[in-house]
């Protein structure tokens, strides 16, 4: 639910619209501990950072919601110029902005919210070609008493 919220949200902006926009969820329900509007947030920042990064091609956007081991794995993919390995410690700093118009809090503000979560965000490259961003948060396991 809190992955189609963002979803919708993102298609409320218009440069995530005009976007090919794809998303893949599996393993649902996947239950972690947090306020569902902390992951909408960083999930809505992710998209419009994709949408950003797309505006001079044909932006393909992919979003994936998976389970893997005692995780929830979140990846946004866009199809953009991908985040340079010399710039990729940087992008997470507060105020480093590479964006004309950016205030360099974006990504900042993510990794502080899924740091808070125990998780982590990580940057690569995306098999689409452009940059891939990736948020590991523990899920809620039941433990036997």
């Amino acid at each position: 639910k809190v992955v189609s919220d963002s979803v919708e949200m993102g298609k409320m902006h218009t440069r995530v619209r005009t976007r090919k926009l794809r998303v893949e969820i599996k393993n649902s329900p996947i239950i972690i501990n947090s306020n569902p509007h902390v992951i909408e947030q960083c999930i809505l920042n992710l998209l419009l950072n994709a949408a950003d990064a797309t505006e001079s091609v044909e932006g393909i956007i992919q979003l994936n919601l998976y389970l893997d081991s005692n995780n929830a794995i979140i990846e946004v993919h866009d199809n953009g110029p991908g985040i340079p390995e010399s710039e990729r410690e940087n992008v997470f700093k507060a105020f480093h902005t590479t964006k004309e118009n950016g205030t360099g809090l974006g990504l900042a503000g993510v990794k502080a919210s899924i740091e808070i979560l125990c998780g982590k965000v990580d940057v690569g490259t995306s098999p689409l070609g452009g940059a891939l961003l990736k948020i590991t948060v523990p899920v809620l396991s039941p433990i036997q008493v």
